[in-house]
C-alpha cells in the first residue's frame, strides 16, 4: 500500500476541506485545474474498465455498453475525461447531458468541447421534448450493462430536481452496474444523509480521501464498495497538508 493509499484509508474530509485540498494543488503546486479533473477523469475510467473485466457480461454477444449521466458542474467534467478514456480503450458510452451549456463551469466546458468535436454519442436531455429525452433515456438504461453517475458532486445540498431525479429513479429500478462518482448524487458529503432520490452505486470511486459523510452507516446503502483514487498531488505534500 503506497503513502497515499494508507493516508486515504484513514481520513474523511468535509466539503471545505476538499476545496481546500484543490486550492493548494492548483495555487500552491501550480496544477492545472484541468490536470486535476483529467487525473480524476482517468483514474476513474481505469476502474471502470478493471471493474468491467472483473464483472464480464453473461454473453459474449453482450456489448458492456456504459451509460454516463453528466451534469453542469465539475463532476460532470469527469464524466467527459472518463467518456473519453474509456471510448480510446474501444468500451462503447453513451453519454446523457443535463443542463444547458451555458451553465457548465470552465473546465466541463473545455472537456464537453473535445467530445463534442470528437463526435461522441451524446444527448442533450436539455434540447429536446422532455417526454422524447425521457424515452430515450429510459431505453438507453434498459440496454446499458453500466450506468455512471456524474450529474451532482460534493457541493450540492439537497434532492436532485429533475429532470436528474427522474434519471436517478430510472437508474435504480434498473438490473445494471452503478458506479458513482466522487459520491452518488443525492448524498450529502457532510452528513451521509440521503435526498430522496439518491443515486444506489455499487461502486462509489471517490477523489484524494473518503467523504466525511461517508462515516454515517446510513450510508452504506448508496454508497457500494468505496474506493479512493488519487488526483495526482504527491502523497508527501497530501500528508503534510492534511496532518500538518
Amino acid at each position: 500500500m503506497d503513502n497515499h493509499e494508507e493516508l486515504a484509508s484513514r481520513l474523511f474530509l468535509s466539503v471545505e476541506k476538499s476545496r481546500n485540498v484543490d486550492q493548494y494543488a492548483i495555487e500552491k503546486l501550480g496544477i492545472h485545474s484541468l490536470v486535476l479533473m483529467e487525473n480524476a477523469g482517468r483514474g476513474a475510467a481505469a476502474a471502470i474498465r478493471d471493474f468491467l473485466f472483473a464483472h464480464p457480461p453473461k454473453s459474449l454477444r453482450e456489448e458492456p455498453v456504459i451509460t454516463l449521466l453528466i451534469g453542469p458542474g465539475n463532476n460532470g467534467g469527469d464524466g467527459w475525461v472518463i467518456a473519453r478514456h474509456l471510448e480510446a480503450w474501444g468500451i462503447k458510452t453513451a453519454c446523457y447531458h443535463f443542463g444547458t451549456e451555458e451553465r457548465l463551469s470552465a473546465d466541463n466546458r473545455a472537456n464537453y468541447q473535445i467530445q463534442q468535436r470528437a463526435g461522441s454519442n451524446i444527448t442533450y436531455m436539455d434540447k429536446m421534448p422532455r417526454i422524447i429525452a425521457q424515452d430515450l433515456l429510459r431505453r438507453k438504461i434498459g440496454q446499458s450493462y453500466m450506468i455512471v453517475d456524474t450529474l451532482l458532486g460534493t457541493g450540492s445540498t439537497g434532492a436532485p430536481r429533475e429532470p436528474m431525479a427522474e434519471a436517478i429513479r430510472w437508474a435504480n429500478q434498473a438490473d445494471l452496474w452503478r458506479v458513482a462518482i466522487d459520491l452518488p448524487t443525492g448524498l450529502n458529503a457532510d452528513t451521509g444523509i440521503a435526498a430522496e432520490p439518491t443515486f444506489k452505486a455499487h461502486l462509489t470511486l471517490t477523489m484524494v480521501t473518503q467523504k466525511l459523510g461517508f462515516k454515517n452507516p446510513q450510508a452504506s446503502e448508496f454508497l457500494g464498495d468505496v474506493r479512493v483514487l488519487p488526483i495526482g498531488i504527491p502523497a508527501s505534500q497530501l500528508q503534510s497538508l492534511l496532518l500538518g
